[in-house]
């Protein structure tokens, strides 16, 4: 026992208090990382069904990247234009296999060689960048 401003307090009942409160919040703390691993299995189950196999070919199988850029841009930008992370997800959803190390960032420096040359036009949305074709 244990005397604090006048009043009994129980060592053991606080540590108690103590544990469970931990315990608790390891409990939230598991709930949330099962939550992640659930999602991670689901993104890698559509990722499996909607992956290109070897003999189906795409149509970016035998494509230079430029082409394939060009190509998605007129295929996929709407009004609002499309993000250069969304054309090199779909080229290479659609069989193009980029053979350097920085896939990325050749997607981006061919989108903007391509505004530059008056292919396609750039501008800021919502703070990130979008392409588009160019009106002819």
């Amino acid at each position: 026992m244990l005397f604090m401003n006048g009043i009994t307090v129980n060592k053991t009942g606080l540590l108690r208090v103590k544990y469970l409160d931990a315990i608790k919040g390891r409990e939230d703390e598991i709930f949330t990382l099962r939550e992640k691993l659930a999602l991670l299995d689901e993104v890698e189950s559509d990722s499996r069904s909607l992956a290109v196999t070897p003999n189906t070919p795409g149509k970016y199988t035998v494509v230079k990247l430029t082409k394939a850029v060009l190509s998605a841009v007129r295929e996929i930008a709407r009004n609002g234009g499309v993000r250069a992370s969304a054309v090199q997800q779909y080229i290479a959803a659609n069989g193009y296999r980029h053979r350097g190390k920085h896939f990325a960032v050749a997607t981006r420096v061919v989108l903007i060689r391509l505004t530059k040359r008056g292919k396609l036009i750039s501008k800021k949305k919502d703070g990130k960048r979008v392409f588009m074709v160019k009106p002819e």
